[in-house]
């Protein structure tokens, strides 16, 4: 295959188009000394397994960090009568690194470096289905959507009412995950802001000092209650969408308690009470990416999703205890982990003498559990983007989600993030 400056990249914009399901490609004989004019066939063959770079002239392994974690599904490499394999030397280091750059990396100029099958299991999803919610027993489920019901209500209208569960020993921290998802960006196009936040996060991969991590852990009633207020004001909609949630718990023997565990997501509805006091606590602290807070400046709310852990333990009189209460605050994203994917409705085949049917379902043919969760604005929405795109019906309504129903947002991400989309993403 000729790499020409002009003619290679044209040749990758056509086979984009096309939609072609390419496994193996030779690219021998071509003088290249980097990947820079090779760079779009990462993104154009994602799923590329067999790749011949034989008598070229690569001399340094760093060549290859443009396509790292893109072709992550290449099993064999040759770099025969390159120069990088001169020096006899470094030639395991030329295998670790580019098994770090490829996972699934098998042979490498017929060499075995990997167990195949080790490795595809390791890489295998272990589980058939996912479920949302798991519960040990019926009796931790009833006294589990209770605490949680009746814990976010209050948390969302007065979360003084919630420091009866709270007592000396307990402790609340917060952290912030703020990585975006690689797959579709959130609608906004200046990112989510995470002003009131960024102070008070205890991410101990940000937060190094041990003086530090201890500060941003909140002991007792007094403390707890302070950290509440500086968070900004929230709705969660547990009720009239329970399905953008998810559960898990179960007993915790050490301490004859249950661990609550919930995800979701909440729009912040105001900001916080005790502003003045995370401004004042703020200017006080470390400047940088992650040691200031929101300043002056008025921080746009926004709909975010969460993490939170709860470690619940008996109290007098059949009262519960909130013994340790974690919070990850981080972008929000669709609820696509947990929810049982929706299979695209099959295209029918076209005969010669048939006229060509759509190639997605009108709104009338929709799965009922996704009618069910639309309105018919969405609905209509939701099939124009299927015509138009050829998603199969689970990525169609992620990229729905991630763009608030917008169809002009949603062009905008799809076009922005088809490279990266697997191919089953499509029908």
């Amino acid at each position: 295959m000729s790499t020409t400056s002009k003619f290679f990249p044209a040749l990758m914009k056509i086979a984009n188009d096309l939609k072609l399901d390419v496994v193996s490609i030779d690219l021998s004989n071509n003088e290249l000394n980097d990947l820079q004019t090779i760079s779009t066939m990462a993104t154009t063959f994602p799923k590329l397994q067999n790749l011949s770079l034989h008598n070229n002239n690569f001399q340094r392994i760093r060549v290859f960090e443009s396509w790292k974690h893109k072709l992550n599904f290449l099993r064999e490499l040759i770099l025969t009568e390159n120069p990088i394999l001169n020096n006899v030397n470094e030639l395991q280091s030329i295998k670790l690194e580019l098994m770090r750059s490829f996972p699934r990396l098998v042979v490498l100029n017929g060499e075995v470096l990997r167990n195949e099958q080790a490795l595809n299991l390791n890489l295998t999803f272990p589980f058939e289905s996912t479920q949302p919610m798991f519960f040990q027993d019926d009796n931790i489920q009833n006294i589990a959507t209770n605490f949680i019901t009746n814990y976010l209500k209050l948390w969302d209208s007065n979360r003084a009412d919630l420091m009866i569960l709270y007592q000396n020993e307990s402790q609340f921290s917060m952290q912030l995950d703020s990585a975006h998802p690689h797959l579709i960006e959130a609608s906004s196009t200046t990112g989510t802001d995470f002003g009131y936040y960024l102070h008070n996060s205890r991410n101990l991969t940000r937060v190094s000092s041990i003086k530090a991590r201890q500060a941003k852990l909140a002991t007792g009633q007094e403390q707890i209650y302070k950290s509440f207020t500086q968070l900004p004001k929230t709705h969660h909609d547990l009720i009239n969408k329970p399905e953008m949630y998810s559960m898990e718990s179960f007993t915790y023997a050490p301490l004859n308690g249950i661990m609550i565990i919930i995800h979701g997501s909440f729009e912040e509805t105001a900001q916080p009470d005790n502003l003045d006091s995370l401004n004042s606590s703020s200017n006080s602290g470390p400047r940088g990416r992650y040691g200031g807070g929101p300043s002056k400046k008025k921080v746009p709310l926004s709909k975010k999703s969460f993490d939170r852990t709860f470690l619940v333990i008996p109290g007098p009189n059949g009262s519960m205890i909130v013994a340790s209460d974690i919070l990850t605050i981080r972008p929000f994203s669709s609820t696509t982990p947990w929810n049982k994917p929706v299979q695209a409705v099959a295209t029918p085949t076209v005969t010669p003498n048939q006229s060509p049917a759509p190639q997605g379902p009108p709104s009338t043919e929709l799965p009922p559990e996704i009618k069910s969760r639309l309105n018919p604005v969405q609905q209509e929405l939701l099939v124009k983007i299927l015509l138009e795109t050829k998603l199969n019906i689970q990525y169609g309504i992620m990229l729905c989600e991630q763009s608030n129903w917008d169809y002009n947002q949603c062009s905008i991400n799809f076009k922005n993030s088809a490279p990266t989309l697997p191919r089953e993403a499509f029908i």
